[in-house]
């Protein structure tokens, strides 16, 4: 009969040394075992006495067992579920239960038929676009965090107890509860299914625990299983995690924040989100109340049991700190609450043992020091505890002077150890980096940091942000000058009879010929503003910083923005060629100038320093906004031709109405969607580059090409192709490009971040400073960032 040994020594020879080619030594089965499992690997005698059958796992050991399995899985050894099994099976241990399958074969995992039906047979368009949400947190948490994470915290039957009392049950009144009793090492038993507590609860459920307890891995994990169910049933809502810390950002109505969440965080349009929402199609995993101040917490349970009064038949979930929860004295109107248990000693000696020699001088400090047993006890401390014995061979004292985050500090640098040296990032410079992020992470309100959504409210100082505006708003007004300078040519080559007296008499003040003159009055004119609206800029934001940045309108405060630029910089503009025109042509040229300043204001600017830089990640096309562009086209092309018969009677309705209904209706037509795409590190930016480049060539291709045609003048046609090509890139997401890499390079020139990002983010990543979600990032738990925020950088 094959031994456990046997068949493991069979799978092992058949896997290959990714690093070093051949077959995959014993030595390196353990180093491979450790990374699976983040945490000290496993020697080369362990692994040789499991194969000779001198030794063995433990059977309550599941994470080494289940992590053995994934990693014979993953260099090639076992191909198969069943083969997995077989090996288990050998060896007297359980076969992979369906958490587990899915974990490891999340291709081949079983479900249960007495829980999940048959597969739907029809995929309808919105069963397709669920089917999209699924597969995005999918691969957002469960493969880019669970899977990634300390293993520990999913694998070790985490003990807990009912906590009814920590809600407000409506029912409570009526039935009341049993107070629980005390729980200890002998009694605690571990939770149900966690599919099944949460269906006990009637769907409505709030987990608790301590700091690095597991509440975010038990989420995460309850998840998993929600999926594996909504993935073969076209009837099961779809759970979608959150967190709530970004809810502080504008402390709004859960309805409204959830909307903005699925469409920055998943990229689901706002229409499709607000109806899922209203239909009570998702389940909602709310992580980090915690992490909400304290001053907002008590409001994020209020605004949190209002929906549950609006939207009481949606699943929803919630997960934070005991303390933290209990300390906002507002209780959430949920059904049922869990509250996560301590690690018994059983556990972490497990947990120990299983890693054999490399931890056995800490297995044994633990079970004679009652500190290190307290500081053990959550998932988190034992890894961390583990990760620092495995560098630094040396445990905490028993005077407990060794605090969390001493513990922590020599975490850090056991990974750094882990990893060895690097030449391009310096030990000190990545943690003070670290430092900095975690504390605008904060400051924020983020749990998940993308690149795309820097904002110069990220800069170090007043200084560095009047950099940022001056910058910003002198390029925008140089670009808007270009676009009024092609303006006039165009007018020049139309009607050349326009404007040559304004000209000319600038001429007299300003020598040069007539188009020159009109270029540098049209930069002099676009730096002004710039800088005008730079400084206006600068006091609006102080005074919204010294608020405190509240919640605000921001629909409102965009239009009265946009109202103020375009009255502004048109009476100037007006003002300017009154002193040499007539009053016609000088309102005529003040609206022009106006409506491209306004332009300028509405798609580029935000309504604060938090806000300013907006991706454009998706186009579409509709054709009420196209009518509505046309209608615009038509009525400012009536404008143009009545001012040029009452100055010089003449007409040309024919080109002037096609050029700009064409133009308008194209522009009107478009729309971006103000979407943060995060499959890849800072895909915003780029999709908002790209979809600026599309829309260029949508709208100034045929501009080109008509007005050409019509005006049978190619020159004309190839400024006006110039020209609407600049205006749609500038207002479907260029501009703002700009900025976002201007901002870079600011943030470089403090000294604050590397120019490559994401090269550093990535190393982070690598040294499980961070997790990658999608194309963000974040701290690898919430002690780890609150530990990088309160360190004194160097």
């Amino acid at each position: 009969m094959t031994t456990f040994g046997q068949q493991l020594r069979v799978y092992r020879r058949q896997c290959r040394d990714p690093l070093r080619g051949g077959v995959l030594t014993q030595a390196r089965l353990g180093e491979l075992l450790g990374d699976e499992l983040n945490h000290a690997g496993y020697s080369g005698a362990a692994v040789s006495d499991w194969e000779r059958g001198k030794s063995k796992i433990h059977a309550d050991d599941r994470l080494a067992l289940v992590g053995l399995v994934a990693t014979l899985r993953r260099y090639g050894g076992l191909t198969t579920l069943a083969e997995a099994n077989h090996l288990l099976q050998t060896g007297n241990y359980r076969p992979l239960d369906v958490q587990e399958q899915t974990q490891v074969f999340p291709d081949a995992a079983p479900h249960s038929p007495t829980t999940l039906p048959k597969p739907t047979a029809v995929l309808t368009a919105e069963r397709r676009k669920k089917l999209i949400l699924l597969a995005k947190v999918k691969q957002f948490w469960v493969e880019g965090v669970l899977e990634k994470s300390v293993r520990g915290a999913m694998l070790l039957n985490l003990h807990g107890r009912s906590y009814d009392e920590a809600v407000d049950n409506p029912w409570q009144q009526i039935i009341g509860f049993v107070p629980p009793l005390p729980v200890g090492e002998e009694t605690a038993v571990p939770p149900p299914n966690l599919t099944a507590r949460f269906h006990q609860a009637d769907r409505a459920l709030l987990i608790l625990g301590e700091p690095g307890s597991g509440k975010t891995i038990t989420l995460i994990t309850l998840a998993q299983e929600l999926i594996a169910q909504a993935e073969v049933d076209s009837e099961q809502p779809i759970p979608v995690i959150f967190n709530l810390v970004s809810w502080a950002e504008k402390r709004e109505s859960i309805n409204a924040w959830l909307e903005e969440e699925l469409t920055a965080k998943y990229q689901i349009p706002p229409m499709l989100g607000r109806q899922w929402l209203a239909d009570d199609a998702l389940i909602l995993l709310l992580d980090g109340l915690d992490e909400v101040s304290l001053n907002h917490r008590a409001a994020c349970v209020a605004a949190i049991n209002q929906f549950r009064k609006e939207h009481g038949l949606a699943g929803i979930i919630v997960s934070s700190r005991r303390k933290a929860y209990e300390a906002s004295n507002t209780n959430l109107q949920l059904n049922s609450a869990f509250l996560l248990q301590p690690l018994t000693t059983s556990q972490i000696d497990v947990y120990l043992a299983a890693a054999g020699e490399p931890l056995e001088g800490l297995r044994t400090a633990v079970q004679q020091d009652p500190i290190l047993q307290e500081m053990a006890q959550t998932p988190l401390m034992l890894h961390a505890l583990s990760a620092a014995y495995w560098q630094t061979k040396t445990v905490p004292g028993s005077d407990g002077t060794f605090d969390i985050n001493g513990l922590l500090g020599t975490y850090v640098q056991a990974m750094f150890d882990r990893r060895g040296e690097n030449l391009v990032f310096s030990h000190e410079k990545v943690k003070d980096r670290l430092t900095w992020l975690a504390r605008r992470m904060d400051k924020h309100n983020q749990a998940l940091f993308l690149i795309e959504r820097l904002q110069p409210s990220w800069l170090p100082s007043y200084g560095w942000k009047w950099a940022y505006l001056l910058g910003s708003r002198l390029f925008s007004g140089l670009i808007s000058s270009f676009l009024m300078w092609l303006f006039w040519l165009v007018v020049r080559i139309n009607v050349p009879q326009f404007g040559t007296v304004w000209s000319q008499q600038i001429a007299q003040v300003i020598p040069g010929r007539a188009a020159e003159t009109d270029f540098w009055l049209m930069l002099s004119l676009g730096l002004s503003m710039g800088f005008l609206t730079a400084v206006l800029d600068s006091i609006d934001y102080k005074r919204i910083s010294d608020q405190g940045n509240p919640a605000v309108d921001q629909r409102k405060r965009v239009l009265s923005r946009t109202a103020v630029t375009s009255l502004v910089t048109g009476s100037l503009a007006a003002l300017i060629v009154a002193v040499f025109d007539n009053a016609l042509l000088s309102f005529s040229f003040g609206v022009v100038v106006g409506v491209t300043f306004g332009l300028i204001a509405y798609f580029v600017y935000g309504s604060n320093l938090r806000d300013d830089i907006r991706t454009v990640a998706a186009l579409s096309w509709t054709w009420s906004g196209a009518f509505t562009g046309l209608l615009i086209g038509i009525g400012l092309a009536t404008a143009v031709e009545l001012v040029e018969w009452s100055l010089y009677g003449v007409t040309q309705l024919t080109p002037t109405f096609l050029s700009l209904g064409l133009i308008f209706m194209l522009l009107g037509g478009l729309r971006g969607h103000r979407v943060s795409a995060t499959s890849n590190p800072n895909q915003g930016i780029w999709l908002s580059a790209t979809n600026a480049l599309v829309a260029a060539g949508i709208v100034g291709l045929p501009m080109l090409v008509v007005t050409a045609v019509v005006w049978q003048n190619a020159p004309a046609g190839l400024i006006i192709g110039a020209l609407t090509t600049l205006v749609t890139l500038f207002m479907f997401g260029g501009g703002n490009v700009a900025n976002h890499f201007y901002l870079r390079f600011l943030l470089w020139l403090t000294k604050e971040l590397p120019w490559d990002l994401v090269s550093f983010l990535e190393f982070s990543v690598n040294h499980v400073f961070l997790h990658r979600v999608g194309g963000g990032y974040l701290f690898t738990h919430q002690t780890l960032q609150a530990y990088f925020a309160k360190r004194t950088a160097v």
